[in-house]
């Protein structure tokens, strides 16, 4: 039984640390989660200066 464990978080790990993170998102106006925030982060200096 250690191998489908094994298997599942392999999967699990692939899915939440690499796809998640790479693909784009609806929500977020279709940029990767990575891109959003490094927008959000430079219109908040922007409205801030």
């Amino acid at each position: 039984m250690e191998n489908p464990r094994r298997a599942g978080h392999a999967i699990f790990d692939y899915i939440e640390i690499f796809h998640n993170r790479r693909r784009r998102h609806s929500a977020l106006g279709y940029l990767t989660p990575l891109e959003y925030e490094l927008r959000s982060d430079h219109d908040t200096i922007t409205a801030a200066s």
